[in-house]
């Protein structure tokens, strides 16, 4: 394969649906606002990034896909200035108000997708995505109503990622780490979680609704779900300036255009080093 090849061929169906992806997302924004904000000395991404970068005031950090806006609010308390963006404006007016609480007047939240995210002055860029995931509950959910899972398109978003930077002559880091997530649900958010989800994949009929819905209440405890799920948290780290530096023309706009809307979590950062 080659670049051509890529770019005609990476088409996420899933990205293509912004609409639907902000409102599954404004569905769970009051669940991750309630989440307390990760530890720098404890959180692996965090550390890795410590590891990578040594973020000071001097840095500006783009936060895309930033969800309730936990990293953002922890990397604001170090670097000069946080910008964070996503499809979710429940997500990003929670973000904004948490910021509020915490006094935190460097950071600034906006509801928007990675195409008018600004790149152009990046350096360091870290991309963090679940890969190899299995959600026993929505995996059966989804086998039950007739859907595909979404694995091959999630893994293939990591391949597809790491192709394209060597393509471009970049030699990204990767690092991996396992991850189990326990998740409880009311079983009426489970349904419209799980009816979602698969909604990104393909149109769903009103039988296969139901289907989904009477799995969910089989398997529910006193009106909630448990579910587990299981995945290999993947996290790159590359340099956009030489990525830039080495692209043609054509190919910086495609960059610029495309590259990210089959990406998320992606955390960039400028620095004056």
């Amino acid at each position: 394969m080659n670049l051509e090849q890529l770019r005609r061929e990476w088409v996420s169906a899933s990205a293509q649906k912004g609409a639907l992806q902000a409102q599954i997302w404004d569905a769970r924004a009051q669940e991750y606002m309630e989440k307390p904000l990760p530890l720098p000395r404890k959180d692996p991404f965090l550390k890795y990034m410590e590891e990578k970068v040594q973020i000071n005031k001097e840095m500006s950090i783009l936060d895309i896909g930033c969800g309730a806006g936990a990293y953002s609010l922890v990397l604001a308390k170090h670097a000069g200035q946080v910008v964070g963006t996503d499809v979710s404006s429940g997500m990003i007016a929670g973000a904004g108000d948490r910021a509020h609480r915490l006094g935190l007047s460097n950071v600034q939240f906006f509801c928007e997708d990675w195409g008018a995210a600004d790149v152009e002055r990046i350096k360091h860029c870290f991309l963090v995505k679940p890969a190899r995931r299995t959600d026993k509950v929505q995996d059966e959910a989804f086998a039950r109503a007739g859907v595909p899972l979404q694995r091959a398109q999630m893994d293939d978003m990591i391949q597809n990622t790491f192709a394209f930077l060597w393509m471009t002559g970049i030699c990204p880091e990767v690092t991996y780490r396992d991850e189990i997530w326990q998740i409880r649900r009311s079983t009426e958010d489970m349904t419209q979680w799980c009816a979602g989800r698969a909604r990104l994949v393909r149109g769903l009929s009103q039988k296969e609704e139901q289907r989904i819905a009477s799995y969910l209440e089989a398997v529910s405890e006193n009106g909630y779900v448990e579910e587990t799920v299981t995945t290999k948290i993947v996290t790159m780290y590359w340099n956009m300036e030489e990525m830039m530096r080495q692209a043609s023309g054509e190919e910086t706009g495609w960059i610029r255009k495309n590259f990210g809307k089959n990406v998320s979590h992606f955390t960039a950062m400028n620095a004056e080093d």
